[in-house]
C-alpha cells in the first residue's frame, strides 16, 4: 500500500519485507503493468546488502519500525541514506471509539490487561514496549540524524478530533470489521495458539477473547450487538521523522 502510493512520486521504489508470502500478496496487487517503478525485494532493515550505499532519499517503514534491531539497522540507514535524504517511521495503536467511552475503556482493557483470558500479556517484546511509547524509544543517532520531528496523536472519547495532537487516521468501522481487525493483531494469534480449543461463535466455537470482549461491550450498550452497526473510530498514531546530515540546506 505504501509502495503504490509513493509510486507516482519518486523515480524508482523498493518495497522490502522478510515474508515472502507478504511479498507474493503485494505483487498480486500491485502488477508491474500500472506500477512499472516499485521493485520488491526481500530482505531485512538490518541488512540491506543489495541497495547502494547513499543511494535512498526517502527511507520509510509503516506499522514495522517497532520490529527492527537498533544496534544493527541504524549503520544500514545512515550507510544507504544519501546525506540529506529523510527517513519516515510511523505506527498506530488503540482502536478508540470516539463517541463511546465505556467501549473504548472495555476494549482498552481487553487490550492492554495481562490477564491470561486478555491480551495484554500476549504481545511480542520489545516491539510492545516501543508501541506504548509512540516510538519515543527510536532515537536516531545524532552524530549522523538531523531535524528530528514526532507528530503524535492521542484520540479522545468526546466526538471525532477530541483528542490531543494532529489526527490522521480515522473513519468508520461495522463492528463485524472492529473484530475482524483485532484478530489480525499477533496478541490474538499468541493468545490463539495458547488457548486452541477456543473458537470464534460465528465458526461455530464456543467464542474467543474477541467474542467476550463484545460481550461486555453489548452488556453495557445492546446495539453492539449489531455486526452491521457503524461507529467513527480513531487511532493512536505517531510519526517519526528525521534528516540524514551532510546534505545541502
Amino acid at each position: 500500500m505504501v509502495a503504490r502510493s509513493l509510486a507516482p512520486h519518486f523515480t524508482h521504489v523498493l518495497a522490502i519485507d522478510p515474508s515472502e508470502g507478504m511479498l507474493a500478496t503485494a505483487r498480486t496487487f500491485t502488477p508491474h503493468s500500472e506500477f512499472p517503478n516499485i521493485e520488491f525485494h526481500a530482505g531485512t532493515a538490518e541488512s540491506l546488502h543489495f541497495i547502494p550505499n547513499a543511494s535512498i532519499d526517502l527511507l520509510v517503514a509503516a506499522q514495522a519500525a517497532h520490529w527492527f534491531d537498533y544496534s544493527r539497522a541504524w549503520l544500514e540507514f545512515s550507510k544507504k541514506v544519501a546525506p540529506g535524504g529523510s527517513l519516515a517511521f510511523w505506527g498506530l495503536r488503540n482502536t478508540v471509539f470516539v463517541d463511546y467511552p465505556e467501549a473504548t475503556r472495555i476494549l482498552q482493557d481487553y487490550t492492554t490487561n495481562p490477564d491470561p483470558r486478555k491480551l495484554g500479556s500476549y504481545w511480542p517484546a520489545p516491539g510492545s514496549k516501543i508501541m506504548a511509547s509512540m516510538y519515543a524509544d527510536i532515537v536516531p543517532p545524532e552524530e549522523e540524524w538531523e531535524d528530528v520531528q514526532r507528530v503524535n496523536y492521542r484520540p479522545g472519547t468526546k466526538g471525532e478530533n477530541s483528542g490531543e495532537g494532529i489526527c490522521f487516521v480515522r473513519g468508520k468501522i461495522t463492528v463485524r470489521d472492529c473484530k475482524e481487525l483485532m484478530r489480525t493483531w499477533s496478541a490474538f494469534h499468541h493468545w490463539s495458539e495458547a488457548h486452541p480449543e477456543k473458537k470464534k461463535r460465528r465458526d461455530g466455537g464456543e467464542g474467543d477473547v474477541v467474542d467476550w470482549c463484545f460481550d461486555e461491550i453489548v452488556a453495557h450498550d445492546g446495539r453492539w450487538g449489531d455486526e452491521g452497526w457503524e461507529v467513527e473510530v480513531e487511532y493512536e498514531s505517531f510519526l517519526l521523522m528525521a534528516r540524514r546530515k551532510g546534505g545541502s540546506s
